[in-house]
């Protein structure tokens, strides 16, 4: 679990915008890349998604 922590710390400071506790309700695609994520906190646009559920 500390190398998760660690990792996300890292990734943060790169840049990387993580959304924990946010259920996704759907994606969809608006280009080659770019997709649109659904969640329940709101809709937000991004070109990579991981999913650690």
């Amino acid at each position: 679990m500390h190398e998760l922590i660690n990792s996300s710390s890292g990734a943060r400071k790169m840049g990387v915008r993580i959304y924990e506790q946010t259920e996704v309700i759907g994606i969809k695609g608006m280009g080659e890349k770019t997709k649109r994520i659904l969640t329940d906190k709101g809709e937000f646009e991004t070109s990579v998604v991981v999913d650690a559920a």
